[in-house]
């Protein structure tokens, strides 16, 4: 792999990594995480065999995104996870994608994205609802038509910076007309060989470029350039962005309608990245007011971690640091099937994702899973139609079934 310039060294202690140019972000903690997926995103757009290119997330993590990716990768959680093996990392060794568990992170973090991009456009529809959207660029590039509306819901601090990146071009297109601009600690030519054996999830033959041809720097960023242009050239759909704390249920919901959503038409609602960060109240309020939004036949993709990922003692300094910084990780569930299912969602996928080792070409990285499977070691993502109940009949069910276990 290639060696990393020592000033791109990562922070060492938390104190430090908090002085960076994160801290614009110091009003909404939580938003900061935004900029940790963003740098997972930028990473696997600049493989040659990428499962999907994000035009905007060089922008998006800008440096300070993939240095706090770096600072968390110093934990080997996924890695010990997998390996059942205490090791530990030292930031130095853990630099770079060839950390395990820096790799293992980019890998999990990028078949999410891809299943959620896939599960998208799985049905047709007009409207498409992201809550939480933080440095979500679906709304610019998946190929919708002109029909479809795309309500990007979050943060107002969040929505102003989106705005505000998405009137420049990418930065591919600055990368691709000064050389001088790119990152010389880079190597865009990586290619992943870890998922060669799974055929859910391969490079699309239009999307990525020759890769027969070994890319320099230089061509590899005007490969980018081209790439970035022929996706934002793809996607028709209108962008409506709705500030909004979904904390606040009812103001949420009412800024959502006033913005043109039409609840009695079949939509599409993606919840990526935020089950974990709500408490169970919260969960449940959010989940209900989606069921009052949407019309039969609407689809919800939404991810959720184990609630055993809690009570694992490998996992509690990661755990410590995400509060610290102000994001700390708090629900999670045992059987997500069962869960959303409670908030009216017919569930008919279920998938496990970031499973296998990343350095292995044979181990599936993402696998379909029993409905019921409850595995303290994975992450899930569920997708699934809406069912005919009311959220009368859903509330009473879900207040019934707390009394009788409280």
């Amino acid at each position: 792999p290639p060696s990393r310039a020592t000033s791109h060294k990562p922070p060492t202690s938390l104190s430090s990594f908090m002085d960076l140019e994160l801290s614009k972000f110091t009003k909404v903690p939580v938003a900061r995480t935004a900029a940790y997926i963003a740098a997972a995103r930028a990473f696997e757009s600049r493989r040659r065999d990428r499962l999907f290119f994000d035009p905007y997330a060089e922008d998006f993590s800008a440096g300070y995104g993939e240095v706090m990716f770096r600072y968390f990768d110093r934990h080997t959680i996924f890695y010990d996870l997998i390996r059942q093996d205490s090791t530990t990392f030292e930031p130095d060794q853990a630099w770079g994608e060839s950390s395990p568990t820096m790799a293992r992170s980019v890998n999990a973090i990028s078949l999410r994205t891809k299943f959620f991009d896939d599960m998208t456009l799985k049905d047709p529809t007009t409207q498409v609802v992201i809550l939480a959207v933080g440095y979500d660029t679906r709304g610019l590039r998946l190929p919708f038509s002109s029909d479809v509306t795309v309500y990007e819901l979050d943060f107002p601090e969040v929505i102003e910076h989106r705005e505000k990146v998405f009137q420049e071009k990418p930065v591919y297109f600055k990368k691709a007309n000064d050389p001088s601009l790119s990152d010389s600690h880079l190597d865009p030519s990586v290619l992943r060989q870890t998922l060669r054996s799974n055929e859910m999830f391969q490079a699309s033959s239009s999307d990525a470029p020759d890769q027969s041809v070994p890319k320099t720097p230089e061509e590899a960023w005007k490969d980018f350039a081209k790439v970035a242009a022929a996706t934002l050239n793809s996607c028709k759909a209108k962008r409506v962005p709705v500030p909004s704390d979904l904390r606040e249920v009812d103001v949420w919901t009412n800024s959502l309608l006033s913005a043109g959503f039409d609840p009695k038409v079949p939509s599409v609602w993606l919840i990526e990245g935020l089950s974990m960060y709500l408490t169970e109240a919260q969960y449940a309020n959010l989940m209900f007011a989606v069921a009052g939004l949407t019309a039969p036949n609407s689809r919800l993709t939404m991810d959720h971690i184990s609630s055993q990922f809690f009570g694992n003692d490998a996992v509690k300094p990661f755990l410590d640091d995400w509060t610290e910084w102000g994001a700390p990780l708090i629900f999670g569930s045992k059987a997500p099937y069962d869960l959303i299912r409670k908030f009216g969602w017919e569930t008919d996928l279920l998938t496990t994702y970031g499973a296998g080792d990343p350095f292995s070409a044979s181990g599936p990285l993402i696998e379909h899973i029993s409905q019921h499977t409850k595995d303290p070691a994975k992450n899930y993502i569920c997708s699934g139609l809406r069912s005919n109940q009311t959220v009368e009949e859903l509330k009473a069910a879900y207040e019934a079934e707390k009394a009788s276990n409280p």
